[in-house]
């Protein structure tokens, strides 16, 4: 027989808050928890601020900037999501990646909040052909190949 879990009063990745037997009023503990699932399962953040926007809807998430102010004050680099008239945060862990709607970029947390760095735009003749023999519209003689992955390929978001 395996012992019993003793669990915390919160979760260790996302600090999301444990019931415990006998709690009164547990409706409040799952709601919170719900609303941090509701957050975190695929972050979407308006953008960066340093300070609470003045009319924000439920629903919305915004990387808190540093030097934050008002209702935000010390939550430096968390993610503040407005849930029932009220804000929650949340902090990021190691590997978390948000998109930013302001910027259209995805963010990626490792210590710090980091963009994904676009790759230079090409420039001059790909060096293949526009059209074959007939009007033949393929522009490779080869057989069609879906995309392959390549060992090769890097990811945008790797320092």
């Amino acid at each position: 027989m395996t012992d019993p879990v003793t669990y915390q009063s919160a979760t260790a990745r996302h600090a999301l808050p444990n019931l415990f037997a006998g709690q009164a009023q547990k409706e409040f503990t799952v709601n919170e928890a719900l609303a941090l699932i509701d957050a975190l399962l695929h972050p979407v953040i308006e953008g960066e601020a340093d300070t609470p926007p003045t009319s924000p809807e439920n629903g919305e998430c915004w990387l808190v900037g540093a030097g934050a102010t008002g209702a935000w004050i010390g939550r430096d680099g968390r993610i503040a999501c407005r849930q029932a008239g009220t804000w929650l945060f949340a902090a990021p862990v190691t590997g978390m990646t948000v998109l930013d709607l302001q910027s259209l970029q995805l963010m990626r947390f490792d210590g710090d909040w980091r963009r994904a760095v676009r790759p230079p735009r090409a420039c001059g003749r790909s060096g293949r052909r526009r059209g074959g023999a007939n009007g033949d519209r393929r522009t490779d003689r080869g057989p069609r190949r879906g995309w392959r992955h390549s060992a090769r390929m890097t990811d945008p978001l790797r320092p």
